[in-house]
């Protein structure tokens, strides 16, 4: 346990506990309610009253997912190849609340069924104290230990909700609401025993660094503008590699009315990267310089209200369009390794290793935010067509350019597709993600057909033709 998580459970022990943080929506697919855009989670309605003393409350709850998958592809020789995997996790968590404080521990086992079996991840996902105090006008609202930590969009932060073990940090969580807007400091690293199964769960502070921090501010202008910016730093040392990087953004978002709205993010990122295995060719000792860039433009549309009868059976319809980009170098050597620049001069892969990685660029995980341009249109239906249930279905279709042909081609969980020095096609893949939700109460399910068609560079580069994933999750939440 790291001793910011120590800390934080010898502090709840001799003082008490605030509202609670509303939970995280276990769907890692839908979009937030009503195009909600969280900004290191906005302060409850009581932050700004007083409230009345109470004694501690407790309250316990059990949460469970498991999905089957299915992964069918076929080369672009003919051949086909066939993997099932079934992710699982269990997860126990007791809070207990008073007025000012708040305690919460979430125990979590996750493994992976398949072939080969996974190993099993278990240990505390969540184990922070948080502290409300009340100010004219706000809130200040202070949270150490083991904690999710999810930012905008998840653009750049998400807990990863659809990895069997998720993703928490081992942090310090400082923000400051107010009624209009509100400023937040975030930092800390990603809890270990969740990222790494061979780790004792305990052996949290031995091993690489890799710290995070983000500061951020926003404020509500109108309904239809609501602006944020924010400044990441990602600082990160093994025994072969240093990089430190900060990523200065500017976001908007808003709702025009009549159910229209919008989302804009840009991002810049600076910094520098040590002990690397491609060195400067002018100075072999110096650090690599490391310049790169995120944009991200979306107008969603959906019905304000029912068509057809009205509160049950009636339908919302609507769809999106969509524009998201990560910069990438143009590759002058294939002898690299993961995440290492693969360029000569200036690096320019865009470096988010906590972004919500099946959130973005298709849902088939076939492309990391890394020298990728997505272009994308959807539609949505959603129905109530019986009391407490609600049915969601959409189709999305994706067109991958890879934003530097010659670039390096990764997918999601940073495995290597392909990298091609003398590559001049920079088409890459079209997919279509087919895929429904629906939610009664304290169950939800989740289906989908992923079909990723490689195009004329794909096939290249990949030796794919076409890959169909499906799925099946079942979540419940008690």
């Amino acid at each position: 346990m790291s001793l910011v998580s120590f800390f934080a459970l010898s502090w709840v022990l001799f003082v008490a506990q605030p509202e609670p943080e509303p939970e995280l929506a276990p769907n890692p697919r839908s979009e937030p309610e009503s195009g909600e855009y969280v900004i290191f989670d906005a302060a409850p309605a009581s932050a700004f009253e007083e409230p009345a003393a109470s004694p501690i409350e407790f309250e316990a709850g059990v949460m469970t997912m498991t999905r089957a998958e299915f992964t069918r592809t076929r080369s672009v020789d003919g051949e086909g190849a066939s993997t099932t995997r079934v992710p699982n996790r269990l997860r126990a968590r007791l809070e207990a609340r008073t007025d000012h404080l708040d305690f919460l521990a979430e125990f979590q086992d996750a493994r992976v069924l398949g072939d080969p079996i996974g190993p099993a991840r278990s240990g505390f996902h969540q184990l922070y104290v948080e502290h409300v105090g009340r100010l004219p006008g706000g809130s200040l609202t202070f949270r150490a230990g083991r904690q999710e930590v999810l930012l905008g969009t998840e653009h750049l932060f998400g807990p990863g909700p659809w990895g069997a073990g998720m993703r928490s940090f081992d942090a310090l969580r400082l923000k400051f609401d107010l009624e209009r807007g509100g400023v937040g400091l975030f930092a800390g690293s990603a809890a270990r025993p969740l990222l790494s199964a061979d780790l004792p769960l305990l052996d949290h502070v031995a091993g690489d660094v890799a710290l995070a921090w983000v500061a951020d501010g926003h404020y509500r202008i109108h309904d239809a503008l609501v602006v944020e910016a924010l400044v990441y730093g990602a600082h990160e040392q093994t025994p072969d590699q240093t990089r430190n990087l900060y990523t200065p953004g500017l976001l908007a978002r808003g709702d025009f009315g009549a159910g229209f709205s919008y989302d804009l993010e840009a991002y810049f990122q600076l910094g520098t990267i040590e002990g690397l295995a491609v060195p400067n060719p002018t100075n072999p000792g110096a650090p690599q310089r490391h310049r790169a860039a995120a944009a991200y433009a979306s107008l969603d549309y959906l019905t304000p209200g029912e068509i057809g009868s009205g509160g049950r059976g009636g339908v919302k319809l609507g769809g999106g369009l969509s524009l998201d980009y990560a910069s990438g170098s143009p590759c002058t050597t294939t002898s690299f390794e993961g995440l290492e620049p693969c360029t000569e001069g200036t690096s320019r892969d865009f470096y988010a290793p906590w972004r919500a990685r099946h959130r973005w660029f298709g849902h088939a995980d076939r492309f990391r935010g890394l020298n990728i341009v997505d272009p994308a249109v959807g539609i949505r239906v959603q129905s109530r067509p019986v009391e407490d249930v609600q049915l969601d279905l959409q189709v999305t279709n994706h067109l991958f350019v890879l934003a530097q042909p010659n670039g390096r081609w990764l997918t999601a969980g940073g495995e290597l597709v392909g990298v091609d020095l003398d590559n001049r096609d920079p088409w890459a893949a079209d997919e279509i993600d087919i895929e429904g939700t629906i939610r009664y109460r304290w169950l939800q399910v989740n289906f989908g057909w992923l079909i990723v068609a490689k195009l004329s560079g794909g096939r290249a580069l990949s030796g794919e033709a076409l890959r169909q994933f499906v799925y099946l999750q079942l979540t419940t939440n008690f």
